[in-house]
């Protein structure tokens, strides 16, 4: 893992995009915030993208900043070297299956401590993460509110029997045309067509409709916070239908590039998200032509189209005679390259440009763009619309459709070109985007739209203020009282969240019997050192278990019946939870504690995810006909003086040969030679002829420190004396009543 920054004082943001370069470059952005704003980001890819980021930015990429890491995950498909967009269907539903692991580990062995995770809202495994662990999560969607109402309203349409469809011939017979009027805050006459192109199925259990269910429950149906990347002019009426229909709550705080844009740290805009080299040349041809002259034209990371469609938008390009920047992906064809006829380059050879892949807000941005042919996406429509640049929309896939039928009649920034693209079609629109009077009405309203989006993202902006909001909002997971007199226990796990933000994990020390402590330390590579808290006479007894075994002094032959009862520990919990949550007690208090008769229960609720056994530690009283056979071994090897079994733990005293407490203690045993040093709670001229003998024959590092309240006694400070362990009440009127009694 690469070296991370040691000031605690930042609170962690851990971010997680969908792995599609449409959902990395919001996320990225919104990561930059948070970032100036005072977060340690930790960004997490998956190895897939990782690869192709480093492939395409250069191996040193992403290590410009000490608390701005990237970290990675696996994705779950198989590993392919491909340079291209991964199958959105497959990917769904392989990071829903698999990544939940994978992110717990990787939330394990970050070592600054976690205050929330910012996640992607199609990553629904975050939020079973999150809520495993009780780290606070936000979610940020990618889309546009329209779209986004339009996901959530999904259940509703299959209820009413709008999807799936009834048979293929629903997609050509006019079946989409079918008006949906009941969505709230969507204009009056949206279409089925207009709708997330999911829906577009015949199969109940299509991959992507259901993982859009799924995620409505996960994601929209808390209190949970969502980040949109838009900002309220634009989208008001959805936004306040989003608002009063929707659990979350909503902040919109887009356009999210133009907030980037104010941050001055070169170091921070140097970090990128673009899957494909980007090519720099083109703002240099730019740079020659007249200003709103050039076509810019771009169908994004996912759209594939055939090769008679792409002949058919480069002839219409060629045939309007206009400049134009073609980005042109290697995955861009269905199997197929994206290979153009040698006539069509030579007739288009000075007047465009065909690249693999830009820097689209640069572009968009120059002077000499005068429009855009795109799909739709929503970057590309908000990056856009914020650059004042009017558009030929072709939308292709997911809420592509939603965000053209509003640019084109809602925000009036764009035409829509049929699906079944032709090149007279084409050379059409975008002479009338580049020189009609369609156009100039277009590219005046975007001009508007510019200067709404800077108003948002200027200084009492709504998008910078409802920022402010959200970062404010973050909660801390540590619950409030409701009252001064409540006396109830507080949820003592998330108490420990709470008040263990600025902690680093240095060193476990453990109660030599948490035996889980030492596994979750070597695993993690934290040394550890153990306090006994009995005596060292004690000790060298336990240790000295395996000998009275292989004597046959233990189990005890007659039979009797002692009722112990200790389930082994299960450890992956605490060590999913050590780095994030330090203090070692954290897993003790990780689920409700009462007392019950004569035993502690930590007790989990069966259905949880987390695995940890109940542990029950009570105290008994020996059998006393079995106690007084026992004065009548002595044993001389246990100590320099004369020790008898009757003197030795009562837990020897079984006659179960897989007794658990003694198997337990062996267990302790073989852990304590693993530990780095062993505290005890003695001194040495009490127990000196016990301690020579355990520094000669054991391995660890042995510390008599006691007695440990003598040793507290010295400290000079208030606060740290009121610190008390007593799960009773104490009564101090006893000490008033001895203050009447004579010495001794």
């Amino acid at each position: 893992m690469a070296p991370i920054d040691l000031q605690t004082n930042k609170p962690h943001a851990v971010c997680v995009p969908f792995p599609a370069q449409g959902h990395l470059n919001p996320m990225l952005n919104l990561a930059k915030l948070l970032h100036h704003r005072g977060f340690h980001i930790t960004y997490v890819n998956t190895h897939f993208n990782h690869k192709r980021l480093l492939k395409s930015r250069g191996p040193d990429a992403l290590e410009d900043l000490p608390d701005f890491r990237f970290e990675s995950i696996p994705d779950g498909l198989p590993p392919s070297d491909d340079d291209s967009t991964q199958d959105v269907p497959s990917l769904c539903d392989s990071t829903r299956k698999n990544c939940l692991v994978p992110f717990q580990q990787l939330l394990c062995k970050l070592n600054v401590p976690v205050r929330c995770i910012v996640s992607d809202s199609s990553m629904y495994f975050t939020g079973k993460a999150a809520d495993e662990l009780g780290i606070p999560i936000v979610y940020l969607c990618t889309a546009s509110a329209c779209s986004l109402i339009s996901y959530l309203y999904i259940p509703e349409l299959i209820d009413k029997g709008l999807t799936p469809l009834k048979d293929e011939n629903c997609l050509t017979n006019g079946y989409l045309d079918t008006v949906v009027d009941w969505i709230p805050g969507l204009i009056k006459d949206t279409r089925l067509k207009d709708l997330p192109t999911f829906i577009r199925t015949t199969d109940p259990n299509d991959i992507i409709i259901n993982f859009c269910l799924e995620g409505i429950n996960i994601s929209f149906k808390t209190q949970s916070l969502v980040i949109l990347n838009t900002f309220d002019q634009l989208e008001h009426q959805v936004l306040e239908a989003l608002s009063s229909k929707f659990p979350p709550n909503f902040y919109s705080i887009g356009p999210l590039h133009l907030l980037v844009k104010e941050i001055q740290d070169n170091a921070l805009h140097s970090i990128g998200s673009n899957l494909w080299k980007q090519d720099f040349e083109c703002l240099e041809w730019l740079n020659t032509k007249e200003p709103k002259s050039v076509v810019y034209v771009n169908f994004g990371s996912i759209t594939v189209m055939s090769p008679k469609q792409l002949q058919e938008f480069a002839w219409g390009l060629a045939n309007t005679k206009k400049p134009f920047v073609w980005v042109i992906r290697p995955d861009l064809v269905k199997g197929d390259s994206a290979i153009l006829s040698s006539e069509l380059l030579i007739e288009t050879k000075e007047r465009g440009i065909m690249i693999s892949w830009c820097p689209q807000e640069q572009v968009l941005s120059h002077p000499s763009i005068g429009g855009f042919l795109t799909h739709s996406g929503w970057n590309s429509t908000i990056e856009s619309l914020s650059a004042g640049v009017p558009m030929v929309c072709w939308p292709f896939f997911a809420d592509q459709q939603i965000n053209c039928r509003y640019s084109c009649t809602e925000w009036g920034i764009g035409m829509e070109i049929d699906s079944n693209v032709t090149r007279d079609e084409v050379e059409k629109l975008v002479r009338e985007l580049m020189e009609g009077e369609k156009g100039k009405k277009m590219r005046d309203k975007t001009v508007e739209w510019k200067r709404e989006a800077q108003r948002a993202t200027g200084t009492g902006g709504s998008s910078l203020l409802n920022f402010d909001r959200m970062i404010k909002e973050i909660p801390d997971g540590l619950p409030v009282s409701d009252g001064d007199d409540d006396d109830s226990t507080q949820d003592l796990r998330s108490l420990a969240i709470s008040t263990s933000k600025a902690c680093l994990v240095s060193l476990i020390v453990s109660d030599i019997t948490m035996m889980f402590t030492g596994k979750a330390a070597d695993e993690l590579g934290i040394p550890i050192a153990y306090l006994w808290t009995a005596g060292a006479c004690s000790l060298i007894c336990y240790l000295h278990y395996r000998k009275l075994v292989d004597e046959g002094l233990a189990p005890f032959k007659d039979r009797r019946r002692l009722i112990v009862y200790l389930p082994n520990h299960r450890y992956s919990s605490f060590t999913r939870r050590i780095v994030s949550q330090p203090p070692i007690w954290n897993l003790l208090f990780d689920a409700p504690c009462f007392i019950e008769r004569k035993f502690i229960h930590f007790a989990l609720d069966e259905t949880s995810t987390i695995p940890i056994s109940s542990l029950l530690i009570f105290s008994y009283r020996p059998n006393p006909s079995n106690s007084k056979k026992l004065t009548e071994i002595a044993l001389d090897w246990v100590s320099s003086g004369k020790v008898q079994i009757q003197d030795l733990p009562t837990f020897i005293r079984t006659t179960y040969p897989n007794d658990m407490l003694p198997d337990f203690s062996i267990e302790v045993v073989d852990t304590a030679y693993k530990a780095s040093f062993i505290m005890l709670n003695t001194f040495d001229q009490l127990e000196q002829q016990v301690l020579q003998p355990l520094s000669a024959k054991f391995p660890p590092n042995f510390y008599s420190i006691g007695s440990l309240h003598l040793l507290v006694n010295k400290i000079q400070g208030i606060a740290l004396h009121s610190i008390s362990s007593n799960r009773w009440k104490e009564d101090f009127e006893c000490l008033q009543w001895l203050n009447t009694k004579e010495p001794k």
